[in-house]
């Protein structure tokens, strides 16, 4: 898959999910939803903001890189792999605010947990295997 054919999928994709958490948002009344409205809510969320922060963090991903002679795939994964902890950060604090859950012990406590995700993610590198013969 080209660059090009990347950024036009995952932006029809982000559009396709926007208009979906727009449909969502205006034809269902939030007192009357049920759980199952309440999920695909969250979803279009997480799908939307997967997809419009990997369009935003990649032009960003592959204007500061140091490598020059880095894969394009490697940069394309970087960003998903970034959009993803920032759309899942949001979309838990969004459900812990519609909950009435959410407090500056609980926000700063989800964060903690994803810098740690993040730093544990860096620090281990995985090894090439070493072939003895």
């Amino acid at each position: 898959m080209t660059l090009r054919q990347y950024l036009i999928v995952m932006g029809l994709g982000t559009i396709l999910c926007a208009t979906a958490l727009g449909m969502v948002m205006f034809q269902v009344d939030p007192f009357r939803a049920d759980v199952v409205t309440f999920s695909l809510f969250y979803a279009c969320v997480f799908c939307t903001l997967i997809g419009l922060f990997s369009l935003i963090t990649l032009p960003v991903i592959q204007a500061i890189s140091t490598r020059r002679g880095t894969l394009l795939h490697r940069h394309v994964a970087k960003s998903v792999r970034i959009s993803m902890y920032v759309a899942f950060l949001l979309t838990i604090f969004l459900f812990l605010r519609g909950a009435r859950l959410l407090s500056p012990v609980s926000g700063l406590t989800l964060l903690a947990f994803i810098a740690l995700i993040i730093t544990v993610r860096i620090t281990t590198k995985k090894k090439p295997d070493l072939l003895i013969v």
